[in-house]
């Protein structure tokens, strides 16, 4: 993708430069105090748009599992990284 904007040496240098701001969106940002830890896995809820979709929900509801420890209790559960829990034993959260 760089067949577009200017392409001539001469005409790049005279050519106006955007100035592009850094983003200050939440999901941008890595809040680790947002996380919880439960039997040996971190753990954060779906809060935005890009999680809901990557989770394939209809619905902004659930947890994310972020890691599971490999020593811990959930280790030999079908509980994996990246996975999303969205209720426990039947009951929807």
């Amino acid at each position: 993708m760089d067949n577009f904007g200017v392409q001539k040496a001469e005409l790049k240098t005279i050519a106006k430069q955007p100035s592009i701001p850094e983003f200050n969106v939440p999901y941008f940002q890595n809040d680790i105090n947002r996380t919880k830890d439960w039997l040996g896995a971190t753990l954060k809820n779906v809060e935005t748009l890009a999680e809901q979709s990557a989770s394939g929900s209809h619905k902004m509801d659930g947890v994310i599992v972020l890691s599971v420890k490999s020593k811990s209790k959930l280790a030999m559960s079908v509980i994996k990284d990246g996975g999303v829990i969205v209720g426990v034993e039947g009951e929807r959260n």
